[in-house]
Parts: C-alpha cells; sequence; structure tokens
C-alpha cells in the first residue's frame, strides 16, 4: 500500500496489532509497517524510544514534527 492508502485506510481507526495493551504508539508502527511491506524489526518500549535510539527505525523512518 502507498502512504496515503494507508493513512486513508486507518484516518479514525485504532489498531491494537499485537492485542496485548491496547491501541499504542509501537502497534500503529508495526501496523503501517506491515501494511506497507516495510519490516521495521522486534523492539520494545514506545515508538517514540525507537525513534530516539534509531533502532529498528534508522533511516527508514522521517520523523514529522506535530502540526506539519
Amino acid at each position: 500500500m502507498t502512504h496515503k492508502e494507508i493513512i486513508d485506510k486507518w484516518l479514525g481507526g485504532k489498531s491494537d496489532y499485537d492485542k496485548l495493551y491496547g491501541f499504542q504508539c509501537v502497534d500503529w508502527s508495526r501496523q503501517y509497517c506491515k501494511d506497507s511491506g516495510t519490516t521495521i524489526g522486534g523492539f520494545s518500549g514506545s515508538a517514540y524510544k525507537g525513534w530516539k535510539t534509531g533502532s529498528p527505525f534508522d533511516d527508514k523512518w522521517v520523523r514529522v514534527k506535530i502540526g506539519q
């Protein structure tokens, strides 16, 4: 799926990818990767933590500030 198709599919929706902790940012990150055909590997903690540490996101992700 393209980025636009994924956004159109999930806009206003919720993703509980692992069915463990409810609707979390990590669930959305994993769902996005699944839908786009991109793998991010395994990690724990928040999607923000993954972004800050550079793993598993590395150079595959571009951070967009809130309001852009």
